[in-house]
């Protein structure tokens, strides 16, 4: 019996998918608007595309400094855009005295991914300040961005709703999924938290499950060599039994989260490259 299930293992090992690399991480196109009346009135509308151009730049060039499970470009025509538009906190308000923020969005295919998330860039208390020029303008959103996208900031718990990949494999021994990515393809530290989504499609019926995992593994062996083992984290989920008595031939990883980012730093490889 023991050698049956080593040849399993085995098996499953070799049928997992190619590794990805860093190129292969879900892509995003960074969009900068600039929406609030007076910042739209202080650059001419000749001016202000270039602006927000440039806008979008720096949040890609912050954006790809923070978080490495996401490709950042300002370029293309991609499915997925994150969308920072600069705004009053409540766009609806006329007060003089307002918070000015980004309300930032993610959409694929020109639906929302999940909720908006919102970043101050300005409080209340300096509602009375000029509006900076152009390129002290870019070092602040980049600024305030950089903090916002944080292991826990907002805008990468916002990004947690893409998946990195749409193949993992299922593995027994040892228990957890064989992911396609290493840990420097993703900037990843071993303390990261993913989520996968498992289907086991059974003559009985078909049914899908969700379970957690922590990064902290690395396959040794064969041609995954290096590849991140996700290990169930809790140890004990419901439903994780039905995934390990399941044929192999009737489990199928559809989807996989990040859920908790902990970067590692340095990152031996370059994720990403210049924005363009």
């Amino acid at each position: 019996m023991r050698t049956i299930a080593m040849l399993v293992a085995a098996a499953l090992v070799v049928a997992a998918p190619s590794r990805a690399g860093a190129d292969d991480r879900p892509a995003v196109t960074v969009r900068f608007v600039l929406a609030d009346p007076n910042y739209k009135v202080k650059f001419s509308d000749a001016d202000r595309p270039g602006v927000e151009a440039a806008a979008a730049m720096r949040l890609a060039q912050r954006l790809s400094d923070r978080i490495g499970f996401v490709r950042f470009t300002t370029q293309g025509d991609l499915d997925t855009v994150l969308t920072f538009e600069l705004n009053r906190q409540d766009p609806r308000g006329t007060s003089d005295i307002r918070e000015l923020g980004f309300h930032v969005t993610l959409r694929r295919q020109g639906q929302a991914v999940s909720d908006s998330a919102y970043v101050m860039f300005r409080p209340q208390t300096e509602s009375a300040a000029s509006i900076p020029d152009r390129d002290a303008l870019l070092e602040a959103i980049g600024a305030k961005v950089a903090e916002a996208s944080g292991p826990r900031g907002p805008i990468t718990a916002l990004l947690s709703g893409l998946p990195i990949a749409h193949a993992a494999v299922f593995m027994k021994s040892p228990l957890g999924w064989a992911i396609p990515y290493r840990h420097d393809d993703l900037c990843m530290d071993e303390a990261s938290v993913v989520l996968l989504s498992n289907t086991i499609d059974s003559p009985a019926a078909t049914v899908v499950h969700q379970f957690t995992a922590r990064a902290s593994g690395r396959l040794k062996d064969g041609e995954p060599r290096g590849r991140i083992l996700g290990e169930p984290d809790p140890a004990s989920q419901a439903h994780l039994d039905e995934l390990i008595n399941a044929p192999p031939e009737q489990v199928r990883v559809d989807a996989v989260y990040v859920v908790q980012y902990a970067p590692r730093t340095p990152c031996d490889a370059v994720v990403a490259p210049a924005p363009r």
